[in-house]
């Protein structure tokens, strides 16, 4: 577990050489820094799975671990840490490339106190100014969260305060709950206060993963693609809907299982965008219900149970020739 000591600025200085290790840290040390010296990249790394740092002063020409690998290796395990480099071979393509990888600056050596002094209040100002931006988003989303999820009750509070306690964890969560009553607005809420607050949050619609309509699609696609059609399965209708807006379909075969929208409102809006585009809808089950629906919906419709190349094959011509009677 990777620990500091209150809010004291600690300071990890990797460089190979002792006369710079000891000139580093006694210059550090009266400006009331905390400072930890290491000889070698592995070293840097082993002592920062363990211990926290706010930045890293780090040797650019080492043995076996070189600095160029030692950053890469610190900022994956800390995205948001300052690192300056030290080298006494300076280069532009040097330098652009630690910059690309993620180090804040570079001091060419020898450098002065005074430069060593400014380069590092430069890098502390610079993260202290990141942490500040991150905590005005926390409070701004926590506000907004706070508009959007309503409820003072004791129940709500218990739920506030479990949110609280959770999200810094690496636990893996299980909302519960009636449809409508904020599972997904609770996720969002534990992602925005988690340590993955800055990478993006992605719901998926489990109902459109299940597996008998992905089999059923990839057959229907696999049998389509022998008789020489053109085929794109899509799983929610909003995508089918986006597709036509894109690009010229000819027949939409559209199952009556898909969840992200019922199918008898997404109707009008693909006849919408297509008046002339024929619809085949496909169904577990037959119902008298569903078979008045697909009347008063004017489309085609192909039974599931009845299924086969050739029923689906003519199913298909029928409705291309826009003949209702097959």
């Amino acid at each position: 577990m990777r620990q500091r000591p209150g809010d004291v600025v600690q300071i990890l200085i990797v460089d190979d050489e002792k006369v710079m290790q000891e000139s580093c840290s006694r210059i550090l040390l009266k400006e009331g820094y905390q400072v930890c010296a290491v000889n070698s990249g592995e070293e840097a790394i082993e002592q920062f799975s363990r211990e926290s740092f706010d930045l890293v002063l780090l040797d650019l020409k080492m043995p076996s671990m070189g600095g160029i690998e030692t950053l890469h290796r610190l900022k994956g395990m800390e995205p948001g840490l300052m690192v300056l480099i030290m080298t006494g071979y300076p280069s532009i393509e040097t330098a652009v490339r630690a910059i690309k990888l993620g180090a804040y600056d570079y001091l060419t050596k020898p450098f002065t106190t005074d430069a060593l002094r400014i380069a590092i209040n430069r890098a502390l100002e610079r993260k202290s100014l990141v942490i500040e931006n991150q905590h005005l988003r926390r409070q701004l989303r926590a506000k907004n969260e706070a508009d959007i999820i309503i409820g003072q009750s004791e129940a709500m509070k218990n739920v506030y305060e479990l949110v609280r306690r959770i999200a810094p964890t690496e636990s893996t969560v299980l909302i519960t709950g009636e449809s409508g009553t904020g599972k997904e607005l609770i996720a969002k809420a534990i992602h925005n206060h988690s340590l993955r607050e800055n990478k993006e949050f992605v719901t998926v619609d489990c109902p459109a993963l299940v597996e008998p309509n992905a089999k059923l699609a990839e057959r229907m696609s696999l049998l389509l693609r022998k008789e020489k059609f053109i085929t794109k399965a899509v799983n929610r209708l909003s995508e089918a809907i986006r597709h036509i807006q894109q690009e010229h379909v000819s027949v939409l075969i559209l199952d009556v299982e898909v969840k992200d929208m019922a199918w008898d409102e997404a109707v009008p809006i693909i006849k919408g965008l297509d008046p002339s585009l024929p619809i085949i809808i496909t169904a577990a089950h037959n119902t008298p219900e569903l078979e008045a629906n697909i009347l008063r919906q004017k489309v085609f419709y192909y039974h599931v149970k009845s299924f086969g190349t050739d029923e689906l094959i003519l199913a298909i011509r029928n409705a291309i020739k826009n003949d209702r009677d097959f």
